[in-house]
């Protein structure tokens, strides 16, 4: 059954009268591969790019302060297009400004004649490429794509002066729609800070004013209100690590029960997309059920992340999660937990209790002896109210904003793999949108 990669590319041009001017070739009668492999050490004058520099979907320079790998590396010229082929439903696309050398891990390819540069790199970060390619991808933890495949795939393309308009129509788009991403990028970033600065003052100075204050003796929270408790977060929350992954049965009793990983914990809120099962024996369902009102917190990679687990349904958690539970006295709520590890991680204090110079853990010892300051209860359910009235509107913003950034990426990879398909004709485009509105 042909895929819709094949459907596409064959059906527009064979039943299509505008596209007698297209032609169908395979990748490798089109394009030469760069196999040059040299001593990177040797060559320092020269740009190093690896898989993390480049954005996906848009072939933008990221630029990071990670160290350079020494050893061997893949020479590139200016025009060159490096494709990432480790995981390429990434979409990792780079048109080369100058000359360089990247990781091995990138395909660098050079175009002839037929191929303008700039429509072949839109073309390979079209949506329906990189879906054709990802289907024949192997290597299930780290898949790739190689050229062989590539190679024999077809590319659909117009002659170099419709290419070229085809590009010039895209740069044009695309840069207006990558404008507008950015600025709404921008106005996340301000409401965030709004949102992290109303936190940390209402978890750290209280909300009332002209209070007493008094030294914590602590250098990173310095002055605190002159009646709030200090103490650690172990001396308030029953703390407990999750288990290890069990994919088999160790005892005749063990059952198959649904489990939580740090990937299902994101800021006050469970992702539910992947939810798997392992063995559990019957001492760990007394000790892992969660109960509503848990707090988990993420144990590892994004080391702090947490939210309060308020569901009925049967659940328990492996050991990238702790569990922070209120005890029958409580002296501390855990929705002023939840917003105080916020806070600290916002603030940067937990990736230095974590020392994220290494790989970082926020281990259940970690926790447990936390600095936690508090107010008496009745002042926390306060504290609490002022910031889920205050915050709510932001985060609804932020929701709104993050939405339509996303609304207008799936309008970006629309058009680019509308335009170089044929699907649409760049006159009749440009004479549709010749009103100003460039989207």
């Amino acid at each position: 059954m042909a895929s819709e990669y094949f459907k596409n590319i064959y059906y527009l041009k064979s039943y299509d009268a505008k596209r007698t001017d297209w032609n169908i070739k395979k990748f490798k009668y089109n394009v030469t591969i760069n196999n040059e492999k040299n001593d990177y050490a040797d060559s320092e004058e020269y740009t190093y790019i690896g898989l993390e520099n480049i954005e996906s979907w848009t072939g933008k320079i990221i630029e990071t302060n990670e160290f350079i790998p020494q050893g061997i590396a893949t020479k590139y010229e200016t025009g060159d297009i490096l494709f990432g082929k480790l995981r390429p439903y990434l979409a990792k696309v780079y048109l080369a400004e100058k000359s360089g050398y990247c990781t091995t891990e990138a395909i660098v390819m050079s175009c002839h004649s037929e191929l303008y540069p700039k429509y072949l790199f839109y073309f390979l970060i079209s949506s329906i490429f990189i879906k054709e390619i990802d289907s024949f991808t192997y290597g299930a933890k780290m898949p790739r794509i190689n050229w062989e495949t590539i190679g024999n795939l077809p590319i659909i393309y117009p002659t170099i002066k419709k290419q070229e308009e085809i590009v010039d129509l895209l740069d044009h788009q695309t840069s207006h729609i990558d404008e507008l991403i950015n600025q709404k990028q921008k106005l996340i970033g301000l409401l965030e800070e709004q949102k992290d600065t109303l936190i940390t003052k209402a978890v750290t100075k209280g909300i009332e004013e002209d209070v007493k204050m008094k030294p914590s003796y602590n250098q990173w929270i310095g002055e605190i209100p002159e009646h709030w408790i200090k103490s650690k977060i172990g001396f308030c929350f029953d703390i407990k690590l999750g288990k290890m992954l069990q994919t088999e049965p160790k005892y005749d009793d063990d059952v198959l029960k649904p489990y939580l990983r740090a990937a299902n914990v994101q800021w006050n809120e469970i992702n539910r997309d992947s939810i798997y099962e392992m063995y559990f024996d019957k001492k760990e369902i007394g000790e892992l059920k969660l109960k509503k009102r848990d707090l988990l917190i993420s144990e590892g990679g994004d080391v702090g992340r947490s939210c309060i687990w308020n569901d009925d349904e049967e659940m328990y958690y492996q050991n990238a999660i702790i569990r922070a539970r209120e005890p029958k006295k409580i002296n501390v709520k855990v929705e002023f937990l939840y917003y105080w590890i916020y806070y600290l991680k916002m603030s940067g204090i937990l990736n230095l209790i974590c020392n994220t110079a290494t790989i970082s853990h926020y281990t259940a010892e970690k926790v447990n002896s936390t600095i936690l300051i508090y107010p008496e209860i009745e002042e926390q359910n306060m504290i609490i109210e002022y910031i889920e009235s205050n915050v709510k509107p932001i985060e609804d913003i932020i929701r709104k904003t993050s939405t339509s950034i996303e609304y207008l990426k799936e309008y970006r990879s629309a058009l680019i793999t509308s335009a170089v398909t044929g699907q649409i004709y760049v006159r009749d485009f440009r004479n549709e949108n010749n009103d100003g509105n460039d989207i």
